[in-house]
């Protein structure tokens, strides 16, 4: 009887000691995240802006329309030390004399990731503004209501220099490194 209580042991010990020899080996991985700048505007659509009309003679024109209808999103990924910003700039047409575009842009609402500051308001031009700095590996969310809210109003500076008239212009969006 004692004979066999150490053959069990012994047993017990051998398929103990082989559940512990393992073997290993190594496979060499590399993990590539390509740069990626993309941008768009969600609701393309034109947008129209235009004064409220006084109703009795001598008052003043009422303020202009906004549109809050577009929506600024984007994807980033950027090398390290590296920060984007979005700019915005008139790049045909032009903003009537004595009024002047008024742009602001709202917290953004969605998405994941470092998304940058955006500036609260700008008055677009000819010349490049930023509208959104410090962007760094982000996404925004797809479509209306993911994004930054762009909001689109008109002010009046030189009541002498209004006109009637009607302008058309393009505002080109721009995602660029630092």
């Amino acid at each position: 009887m004692i004979k066999y209580k150490y053959t069990i042991a012994i047993f017990i010990l051998l398929c103990t000691k082989m559940t512990y020899s393992q073997t290993q080996q190594h496979v060499s991985t590399q993990l590539t995240l390509p740069s990626i700048s993309m941008l768009e505007i969600s609701n393309s659509s034109p947008l129209s802006i235009n004064f409220q009309l006084p109703s009795i003679a001598g008052a003043p024109f009422g303020s202009s329309t906004t549109d809050n209808s577009k929506w600024l999103n984007f994807t980033s990924a950027v090398p390290p030390n590296v920060t984007r910003n979005i700019s915005a700039q008139i790049i045909s047409g032009s903003v009537p004399n004595g009024v002047r575009l008024k742009l602001q842009t709202s917290v953004v609402a969605g998405g994941a990731g470092n998304l940058g500051s955006p500036l609260t308001t700008i008055y677009p031009n000819s010349t490049s503004q930023n509208l959104i700095t410090g962007i760094r590996g982000a996404y925004t969310g797809v479509g209306v209501g993911n994004g930054y809210n762009l909001t689109f109003s008109v002010e009046i500076l030189d009541y002498s220099s209004i006109r009637n008239i009607t302008s058309s212009l393009t505002i080109t969006y721009t995602i660029a490194d630092n």
